[in-house]
């Protein structure tokens, strides 16, 4: 049985489930929300009553937030999303903030970003490193 994937477009944060391929209709001149600071990334609000968004740290190949507006409260998941083989797009969960602090979230996408760098298999290593 297959699994089933989401797929999330980072200039507009829509989902297409089930499938890799999305359009990409985008305005000219529509920039990505950033960060560099813990700071930042810790007062970091939605805009134009969104309730999603991706934020790229600017300090951090690779490292990005997804913030998704709850009933409740704000969530910041961090990603490490780089393109695989046949530039396909792959993302790994590294934890949510504030459990996972920025520094331990840039420790650790800077060792898949070795990883990656070297052709092992990223997904592969984190699935064999969570196992023992």
């Amino acid at each position: 049985m297959q699994k089933a994937r989401f797929w999330v477009c980072l200039k507009t944060s829509k989902f297409n489930l089930h499938t890799q391929k999305h359009t990409y209709a985008h305005t000219k001149g529509e920039k990505m929300a950033t960060f560099a600071k813990d700071s930042q990334l810790k007062n970091y609000a939605l805009k134009d009553g969104k309730a999603r968004e991706w934020i790229k740290d600017i300090s951090t190949p690779y490292l990005y937030v997804y913030a998704v507006q709850g009933k409740k409260s704000l969530t910041k998941t961090f990603i490490f999303r780089y393109a695989g083989e046949n530039r396909k797009t792959n993302q790994i969960i590294i934890g949510k903030y504030p459990s996972i602090t920025l520094a331990e979230a840039r420790a650790k996408a800077a060792e898949l970003k070795r990883l990656k760098e070297r052709g092992e298999d990223v997904k592969k290593s984190r699935n064999s490193s969570k196992g023992g």
